[in-house]
């Protein structure tokens, strides 16, 4: 039920770029699936495997695994998350829903080949279940963060052939993402509704052979909205009095994306919920976090967001929303409402991504069987303050460039580190 890694290499004026499929079972959830009860794919469960060493330990979610490091055979892999090295134009990461990582280089040979499983330079098995994302640690080349659906995070020594385990999410892990300023802190977002804060220079301690780490701060309920806590008042007021009511699965947290060194922007599987920035510097001891404000998502649909991203000067932020727009936010502003939304793409599930060019003005969306690239100068001249709603509405914000060449939903894209 898997479909093959596919990519699309594009040079010249947008750069090189790469998009990849997933699987056929992750893609055909739609995005009430995911996040409901249904969704096979994230449940707190682990699935049923060999592991591949000894159970040491297990928690109230998940039976803990100590991993080795060992190369598998290249042909038995199916990649389904990609991201590019941020220390190599050419340098893939790869995960797949088997809990392999890969790492490949995809430069073009001279016959202008370029296939990734021809290309593979390591290949190991990480986790027990689905690798969500894999990112590379920055001003560390030996170094890989990998995040999944067994509920852990795995920091990576490419050297030393070993993992540190972060421990603590009590569902799937969604998204990942380092400091700008600090190689060694780091926040992950999960399925349990949670935003954990970590530090790699934090003391830790082994247990049966495996080195393991506990967060410096955790947000639970991140995107819970008020009514959802609240008590109904139609209830009889002996059930109100005793505090008894039931219980409502917290909003997944889908992307993260550090605004600067102390601001985190989270979204959520509830577009309702909005995205929420953090000042990560106030530590408070109900963990429950300090939000500095809340960005507004317009949508009128039983909508979430799927992916964010900055753009290249930081002062934009996309959010890409399952009602197949893509909204952009002044971040720098007091605004908390879209300065304009792009459309053009299919965004049916919680897998799509979104991402800015690092050295242009061009943004990247995955789609239906496609991927689509906006230019963000071009649709400058449409934002005329001295125009009506209905003609700032009939003016296209279409889509500059399609990838075709895929035969079903694209979800993971991503540029090299310099876009070309």
């Amino acid at each position: 039920m898997v479909t093959d890694f596919a990519q699309t290499s594009a040079r010249g004026l947008f750069g090189m770029l790469i998009t990849n499929l997933a699987s056929v079972f992750r893609f055909t959830l739609k995005y009430g699936d995911h996040c409901g009860t249904a969704c096979m794919l994230c449940s707190p469960v682990a699935p049923q495997i060999t592991p591949i060493a000894e159970v040491w330990a297990k928690s109230v979610t998940m039976t803990l695994v100590t991993r080795t490091y060992r190369n598998l055979p290249y042909s038995s892999c199916t990649w389904g998350v990609c991201r590019f090295s941020p220390h190599s134009e050419t340098v893939l990461y790869l995960g797949d829903d088997e809990g392999n990582i890969g790492i490949a280089d995809v430069a073009p040979t001279v016959d202008n080949e370029c296939s990734v499983q021809a290309n593979l330079l390591q290949c190991f098995p990480a986790h027990n279940a689905t690798v969500m994302d894999v990112l590379g640690v920055p001003n560390n080349p030996n170094q890989l963060l990998s995040i999944s659906g067994d509920t852990t995070v795995r920091l990576w020594d490419l050297q030393k052939q070993e993992s540190t385990l972060f421990f603590g999410h009590e569902m799937s892990v969604r998204s990942a993402c380092f400091s700008p300023d600090c190689c060694n802190v780091f926040a992950t977002g999960g399925r349990d509704g949670q935003i954990r804060l970590w530090d790699t220079r934090t003391s830790c301690y082994q247990k049966q052979g495996q080195t393991l780490k506990k967060p410096v701060n955790v947000y639970r309920n991140t995107h819970v909205i008020r009514d959802y806590r609240t008590t109904p008042k139609k209830r009889p007021l002996s059930v109100r009095q005793s505090g008894r009511f039931d219980k409502v699965e917290p909003p997944s947290v889908t992307s993260l994306v550090y605004a600067n060194e102390y601001t985190l922007v989270s979204a959520s599987s509830n577009g309702k919920s909005g995205l929420r920035l953090w000042d990560t510097r106030k530590i408070t001891g109900k963990e429950e976090g300090h939000v500095l404000s809340t960005l507004e998502v317009p949508t009128n649909k039983d909508a979430g967001v799927t992916s964010i991203c900055l753009d290249r000067f930081g002062s934009s932020l996309f959010a890409a929303v399952t009602d197949n727009c893509v909204y952009e936010y002044g971040i720098l502003t007091s605004s908390t409402m879209p300065v304009r939304h792009f459309t053009g793409a299919v965004i049916e599930s919680f897998y799509v991504q979104v991402r800015c060019s690092p050295d242009s003005d061009y943004l990247l969306c995955g789609s239906n069987q496609q991927a689509v690239i906006w230019d963000l100068q071009d649709l400058y001249s449409y934002s005329d303050p001295q125009a009506s709603s209905a003609e700032r509405q009939s003016r296209a914000l279409l889509p500059k460039f399609t990838m075709k060449g895929h035969d079903t939903e694209v979800c993971c894209v991503g540029w090299s580190r310099s876009g070309r």
